[in-house]
């Protein structure tokens, strides 16, 4: 199939070649998957795509200031990722993992993805593996009713004990098979990290280091946070055939009213998400104005399952700096909800042609909208 044509009706947008999830389908060498970050944060590399004059630029992050919109408003994602995966024994010997989704209703209960052998059943005990002085034990309470596919696990000890005794960080599987070492504890760390709550990070945010926010302050820009806690969600593919079938997961976030007021006080043009999940949270907050019009001036605390594709109009954001994404992701498709499928994937091209690296640890990219 040529991808850059339309092989159905024109005049029907939802058979438009856009929409077709086998569209955003490229091929990435192995090499090009970052297994580790940069030492220095901000020696990643940037690639600067400006739609007003369809140019590319390529330079390193630590230059971005001289590519903002000059005093533009930073949206930074501040969710903190949990180290949400525990290693554990069944009762017969068998060994597995057990990846906390998100803190139970209960005390000491959480939701949880299993990955052991056999079938699973209620009452059924695990034995996790850790620098415990004592024996810590989840069970089994039930299956979720929501998906079908996690469980109830009630723990014998605090979750947040047994998550800084011996929880690992939850790398994404094509990131040295997911197995995180010490280093990952800071590495998939944003250096604004607060609120934990997240199994991924806001990766764009990890190419940020001290200096660089130094910098972006003095060169007169300013920095304002969200949280918005990733969820497993974020790993789910898109199955079906045309992305306008995809049902997007419901995450949470909150706004303080000091990013608020900062919304509120600068043009459109001037603001830059810091990631797809800050744009996702944006997009949310104005999706039901035709324009951006002025938020009530108090803390925002919501959720959000909004899926941007290119039939979305995005009217939040002057620019967004982002990663580049796994092929057929619901994070290329919301790239290409700002500049169109066709050229994000020439950019991505380019990006692979000039030897950028991709995806959690890799490099860069700043997307400047026309006005």
């Amino acid at each position: 199939m040529n991808l850059l044509n339309d092989p159905n009706d024109p005049n029907d947008p939802n058979d438009s070649v856009d929409f077709f999830l086998d569209s955003y389908d490229y091929e990435l060498p192995q090499e090009l998957i970052a297994n580790r970050p940069k030492k220095i944060r901000s020696l990643a590399r940037l690639l600067v795509y400006d739609q007003q004059t369809d140019k590319i630029f390529h330079d390193f992050f630590c230059h971005l200031p001289r590519y903002l919109p000059k005093n533009s408003l930073l949206i930074f994602n501040n969710s903190k990722v949990i180290p949400s995966r525990l290693w554990a024994l069944k009762k017969t010997g068998g060994k597995g993992e057990i990846f906390i989704l998100q803190q139970g209703k209960k005390e000491n209960e959480a939701l949880c993805f299993l990955k052991f052998s056999g079938k699973r059943k209620e009452g059924e005990s695990f034995l996790l593996q850790g620098n415990f002085s004592q024996e810590v034990t989840a069970t089994l309470l039930t299956r979720d009713s929501s998906d079908n596919a996690s469980f109830i696990l009630k723990f014998s000890c605090p979750l947040e004990f047994i998550l800084e005794k011996a929880g690992q960080i939850p790398l994404p599987p094509y990131i040295r098979k997911g197995i995180a070492d010490n280093r990952d504890h800071k590495d998939y760390q944003t250096v604004f990290a607060k609120q934990a709550g997240s199994v991924a990070a806001p990766t764009a945010g990890l190419h940020f280091d001290y200096p660089l926010l130094w910098f972006l302050k003095n060169e007169g820009h300013l920095t304002k946070e969200i949280c918005l806690h990733v969820g497993v969600g974020t790993f789910k593919p898109i199955e079906s055939p045309n992305i306008l079938d995809h049902t997007m997961h419901s995450e949470n976030f909150s706004v303080p009213l000091e990013t608020v007021r900062a919304l509120n006080s600068y043009e459109k043009k001037r603001c830059v998400a810091v990631g797809t999940t800050s744009l996702r949270v944006l997009e949310t907050l104005f999706e039901k104005t035709e324009t951006k019009t002025k938020l009530r001036e108090e803390e925002i605390i919501s959720s959000t399952n909004i899926f941007l594709t290119p039939a979305s109009c995005v009217k939040s954001v002057g620019g967004l700096i982002t990663n580049f994404h796994l092929p057929k992701s619901s994070l290329l498709v919301l790239v290409s909800s700002l500049i169109g499928r066709k050229k994000a994937l020439e950019i991505y091209q380019q990006a692979m042609a000039s030897g950028y690296y991709f995806y959690s640890y890799g490099d860069g990219m700043l997307i400047k909208l026309s006005e």
